[in-house]
């Protein structure tokens, strides 16, 4: 399954950023290494951040972990430390912050529907 998703998430890069990303070659010297946060712009639910964490696993970062998918986040929280690569990182992070902003969006969309039937009848299951 893992390399399913690794496939699908080069796909991505590859349609965002098709010719590398030029800029990125030009200003970031080769081997330099950086730690970047994804850090939550809003109180939410996140989503998809197992996959995106065990991806970027794959290509060689260094990934902790600090929320799961499922759980909720403050805004301002760390939901990942990546250390690696720093052009490889700039290439790819557009699309990993567009795949757990789009996941982590519907997730928290559909908790608050959830929380608003249970509030009607806690005994209401939503599947």
């Amino acid at each position: 399954m893992e390399e399913v998703v690794l496939k699908k998430f080069l796909q991505v890069v590859e349609e965002d950023a098709p010719f590398w990303d030029l800029t990125t070659e030009a200003i970031i010297p080769r081997g330099t290494v950086v730690e970047a946060h994804l850090i939550a712009k809003d109180s939410g639910v996140v989503a998809c951040i197992d996959d995106v964490a065990a991806v970027l696993r794959k290509l060689g970062f260094e990934v902790e972990q600090l929320a799961r998918d499922g759980d909720p986040v403050s805004r301002g929280s760390i939901v990942l430390r990546i250390v690696g690569d720093a052009r490889r990182l700039l290439y790819i992070e557009r699309s990993v912050l567009n795949i757990v902003m789009r996941c982590s969006g519907i997730a928290t969309a559909v908790r608050k529907v959830v929380e608003k039937i249970k509030a009607v009848n806690p005994k209401v299951r939503v599947a």
